[in-house]
């Protein structure tokens, strides 16, 4: 009889929690991803991301190479020296690309590799109009300490 009663006890009190979760919870907190100053009327062809690198003493400056689609000198679209921890590219959205970056650790050439791809996706209900948003907008090109 006393374990029936904890169980009845513990439904009740999840249900309480639930009821004010949903009541207060809804209006106070957003978890749409779109920024509406950021969505597009028409899908986009074209958005920028952010390429994250490590600056430090033994890399001053990165050099970075670009590929469309497959990681193949044939596919390099793309390349520079880039002496920021961060930097800007526009691509094609809704395609693959595969971004390296070059550094030197320890004296020793090192690499890292990374996918990235501009995903669009449309919203109806954040927004006063339906709109397309860009996700996925940075690629970590960064050492691994």
């Amino acid at each position: 009889m006393n374990r029936h009663k904890k169980v009845k006890t513990s439904i009740i009190l999840a249900t309480v929690v639930s009821v004010f979760t949903a009541i207060t919870g809804c209006d106070s907190i957003s978890l749409s991803p779109v920024d509406c100053s950021e969505c597009y009327t028409d899908k986009p062809k074209y958005g920028e991301i952010e390429v994250i690198l490590t600056i430090n003493n033994e890399n001053p400056e990165v050099f970075i190479t670009l590929y469309e689609e497959e990681f193949n000198e044939a596919n390099a679209i793309y390349t520079g020296v880039i002496q920021t921890s961060t930097t800007r590219l526009t691509l094609r959205t809704n395609k693959e690309y595969v971004v390296k970056a070059e550094y030197l650790k320890d004296g020793r050439s090192y690499h890292v590799i990374n996918r990235a791809k501009l995903k669009t996706k449309r919203d109806y209900e954040t927004c006063s109009d339906p709109c397309y948003y860009i996700i996925d907008k940075s690629v970590d090109l960064r050492i691994k300490e």
